[in-house]
């Protein structure tokens, strides 16, 4: 059994959204680059960067990302579609 043009479109739209979604909270919590005039990786890594001027290590604490994680696996949880 095929699923239905209404089905399909629904699964479309929601994805759409959720795709949405996590370009939104992406674009709020990019991760900051500093423009340092030197470029040796010893020195960046002890004052904690990488050598494209990212930090090093987690930018979100790991409570944060546990509970978005959870609210990502709900969602998906909830949007299966029983056909």
């Amino acid at each position: 059994m095929r699923q239905s043009l209404y089905l399909r479109i629904a699964v479309l739209l929601v994805r759409a959204d959720l795709h949405r979604e996590e370009k939104k909270w992406h674009k709020a919590h990019r991760q900051a680059k500093f423009d340092l005039p030197f470029y040796n990786v010893h020195l960046l890594k002890d004052i904690g960067l990488y050598i494209d001027g990212t930090t090093i290590g987690s930018v979100f604490e790991a409570k944060d990302k546990a509970a978005r994680t959870v609210r990502h696996l709900r969602r998906a949880a909830r949007s299966r579609i029983v056909t």
